[in-house]
């Protein structure tokens, strides 16, 4: 691997989201290459630093109190599937039941409609 396509995998790497091959392809380059090994270095410190101030600042309680109210408020995502899913189960059901009405309807219409053809010939 050359210094381009291992600085592709720079951020991959330090997750530790890449297969098994490229990660030692790429700690294989880093250990040769002593620019790619200060770069990743870098980066490495970079990512610490700003996990390390995120994790420092908190949401003001408000903030907090005002985030949890909303959602409470508002349904979830299984809710408004399992209320769609059973109104769609209801219509389908009463769908099906009116066309069986139809068809018996129309099947005693069409044999009335044909014996009183046959008693007039």
């Amino acid at each position: 691997m050359n210094c381009n396509n291992v600085r592709k995998y720079f951020y991959a790497f330090l997750d530790s989201e890449l297969d098994v091959e490229k990660n030692i392809e790429v700690l294989a380059h880093v250990n040769m290459c002593h620019v790619c090994g200060l770069k990743i270095e870098k980066e490495r410190l970079l990512q610490e630093r700003v996990k390390e101030t995120v994790c420092k600042v908190k949401a003001p309680a408000y903030l907090v109190q005002e985030i949890l109210r909303s959602a409470e408020g508002e349904p979830n995502f299984f809710d408004l599937f399992k209320k769609n899913f059973m109104f769609r189960n209801k219509v389908a059901l009463l769908s099906a039941i009116a066309t069986v009405i139809i068809l018996i309807v129309g099947f005693f219409i069409m044999q009335t409609h044909t014996n009183s053809l046959s008693n007039i010939k």
